[in-house]
């Protein structure tokens, strides 16, 4: 006989879905409070003199504001692939193409930048690389 309460299992399902349904707002505050820490790095690199030290400490606090601003976009990705796909979790056959739908998120998120007006050999020739 199979020990489970299915009612349990109802009810955690039901938990992690009203996770989701909450973790979009938050997650478009994440992305908000990234760019504005963003125009903050900027408007100081604008506005000030900074030596080759502080440049490489701008460098990389810039880096890890955006960093963490792609992982918040990846999220806010997922989660409205899975609201346009979640009608299909109702139907166990259909699951699997909700699943890979929404797991293309991060596939499409590795793919390589194209640069809009700077090349790659011109961004390595002002950086001297």
């Amino acid at each position: 006989m199979i020990k489970i309460n299915v009612k349990d299992k109802i009810v955690e399902v039901s938990k992690l879905l009203d996770e989701l349904d909450e973790l979009k707002p938050d997650l478009v505050n994440a992305l908000s409070e990234c760019d504005l820490k963003l125009s903050d790095l900027y408007h100081y690199v604008e506005h000030n003199k900074m030596d080759a030290k502080a440049c490489c400490r701008m460098i990389k606090e810039l880096k890890k504001v955006l960093i963490e601003r792609r992982e918040v976009k990846i999220n806010l990705a997922v989660i409205s692939s899975f609201e346009t796909q979640k009608q299909k979790i109702v139907n166990h056959d259909n699951r699997k193409i909700m699943l890979n739908q929404v797991c293309k998120c991060y596939k499409d998120e590795g793919q390589d930048y194209i640069y809009r007006i700077y090349t790659e050999e011109e961004l390595k020739e002002l950086l001297g690389v």
